[in-house]
């Protein structure tokens, strides 16, 4: 936009909103043809004045034209997102602003040189039979009849008339104090002063009037643009990034809702002020300054629905997740049952670590029984995200999460709705106790809990975990079983385990500290554990002799 001062740049080291780069790339290309429009004018300005000076006619009355209309809609455009810049932290918003007032500055100069050189002034032939008297009269009515708004095109209008009128009037004063008659120019002269004074008057009016509409127009798209995002959002199960969205919204109720709230108060002091002061935009006044404190209401509004929805979504992703971690802690734990305490050998030492295993892992299932408890809890308040973008099937009551007025349709916190049509995600069809039609934003509406597939994941989670404990609790009982057995088949093992725990107790008292028992004894240890594993494996091959005659020859 301005390659020199280089203003607009965005370096990817900038901590900024995600929306920033849109909106500055937004704004340097319409930057860039604001000031294409101004330079190409300037030109085409001074080639038609030589024109004119010249005595020929004018050849880009209509370019010029077109440059300054669309310039000035791309102003407009300009201020309002160097307006959003400074309200999302831009660490350059203010140089941003003034480049845009120094560029609408150039504007209006361009327009002041475009209205002298093609809006040539009417001015009455100076000559006897002129009656100023009644000239001064007719411009009078005018100026009193002139309108104030209602809206700011109009008022726009009716801004560029004024400034052609006055440089008229201003033009009558010569002519007026050159009158001959003395009498009547003192008379004319009275009534011109006063035409003066109406003149500067109203135009003083229209500016104050223009300002306070230009900063209401600047806060209702800015207002407007912020609850389209939230009604436009998905805040269905497929919500896409919920934690963004939380950052964005907790980050502008910190750093803009408090700039945004005094902007709104201002806007209504001005107006209260000014219609005081009998405005004669009063009317036009009053209808700006109820539009924002409407619009401001819609806006807190639907940012009490932004909290609900964003809660809802946080619920029932951490109910997914939670729900997930415990899926997975179950399958885990089959998966031991099946590897580890599934294949055991006839080792006793073994089995005796994988009993103590068991008495371990216990605390383990007792936090999963904890957990599915929880789930089984919370599956009852989870809201259902999902029925959010599916078509309803048959009329389903609802409650609505704040009050809502467009003008045609109205709905109040709290209140009972039927939901009759939501295909479309933003727009939902519903029905109050008096049977009447609404159209109102889908953000506007909450689905009540519960959740019915969240209910049935909770019950598929609690046969998963009941089958988990069943299995584990056979698994258990076959290996102490077992482990039972083995005992019984070697009386000598009791024997041998009592040493084994005397020796340990020995090499584990105090002072008694000593490596090399301790390592004298894990090679024992072993070679106990080989020679078990030696004796099944021989008494496995063990099997009566063929011929008992020479059993050496078997």
């Amino acid at each position: 936009m301005f390659s020199k001062k280089s203003t607009f740049r965005v370096t990817s080291s900038s901590k900024l909103s995600s929306e920033l780069p849109v909106l500055i790339a937004r704004m340097q290309k319409n930057g860039d043809q604001v000031e294409k429009d101004i330079l190409d004018t300037e030109d085409k300005l001074r080639a038609d004045k030589l024109n004119y000076e010249n005595k020929r006619p004018f050849k880009y009355e209509a370019v010029n034209n077109e440059n300054l209309a669309r310039s000035e809609v791309l102003l407009k455009d300009l201020f309002l997102d160097a307006a959003k810049t400074k309200t999302l932290k831009h660490p350059q918003g203010q140089e941003i602003e003034d480049d845009v007032k120094r560029m609408h500055e150039r504007w209006v100069h361009q327009c002041s040189v475009y209205r002298d050189l093609y809006e040539k002034l009417k001015l009455p032939k100076t000559d006897k039979s002129i009656d100023w008297s009644d000239i001064v009269a007719q411009k009078q009515q005018e100026i009193n009849k002139g309108g104030y708004g209602p809206q700011l095109p109009e008022l726009e209008q009716q801004v560029a008339s004024h400034h052609i009128v006055s440089r008229e009037i201003e033009a009558y004063g010569p002519q007026i104090n050159s009158l001959s008659d003395k009498e009547g120019r003192k008379a004319v002269q009275n009534q011109y002063k006063k035409l003066v004074d109406s003149s500067k008057l109203r135009g003083h009016q229209l500016d104050s009037l223009y300002g306070y509409m230009q900063d209401c127009t600047k806060q209702l798209v800015f207002m407007s643009d912020q609850q389209e995002k939230i009604q436009k959002r998905d805040w269905s199960d497929r919500q896409l990034e919920p934690e963004e969205v939380r950052k964005q919204y907790e980050s502008f109720k910190e750093n803009g809702l408090l700039s945004e709230e005094e902007a709104v108060n201002r806007i209504q002091d001005d107006g209260e002020r000014l219609i005081k002061l009998k405005h004669p935009g009063s009317p036009a006044i009053e209808a700006h300054k109820e539009a924002v404190k409407n619009e401001w209401q819609q806006f807190l509004n639907l940012c009490i629905c932004q909290e609900a929805h964003l809660k809802n979504v946080d619920d029932y992703r951490k109910f997914q997740f939670d729900a997930d971690t415990l899926s997975q802690s179950i399958k885990k734990h089959n998966t031991e049952l099946d590897s580890k305490f599934s294949k055991y050998k006839d080792n006793p030492r073994a089995m005796s670590d994988l009993l103590q295993q068991f008495g371990d892992d216990e605390k383990n299932i007792i936090q999963m029984d904890k957990e599915m408890n929880d789930l089984k809890r919370r599956s009852q308040q989870i809201v259902p995200l999902k029925a959010r973008r599916t078509p309803v099937s048959k009329p389903f009551p609802m409650a609505a999460l704040c009050d809502w007025d467009d003008g045609e349709n109205e709905v109040s916190r709290g209140e009972q709705l039927t939901l009759q049509n939501n295909d479309d995600p933003e727009y939902w069809i519903v029905k109050n106790s008096a049977k009447e039609t609404k159209r109102v934003p889908s953000v506007c509406f909450n689905i009540p809990p519960p959740d019915t597939e969240a209910i049935a994941r909770t019950n598929r989670l609690a046969k998963d975990l009941d089958d988990l404990k069943r299995k584990r609790s056979d698994t258990e009982n076959k290996l102490k079983n077992r482990y039972n057995e083995l005992k019984q088949m070697k009386p000598a093992y009791q024997d041998f385990q009592a040493k084994e725990v005397s020796l340990l107790n020995q090499s584990a008292a105090p002072g008694k500290d000593d490596p090399r028992s301790k390592d004298l004894l894990s090679k024992l240890n072993k070679i106990t554990d080989d020679l078990e594993e030696t004796e099944k494996e021989v008494m496995t091959q063990l099997h009566s002799p063929i011929n008992r005659s020479a059993p050496t020859q078997d």
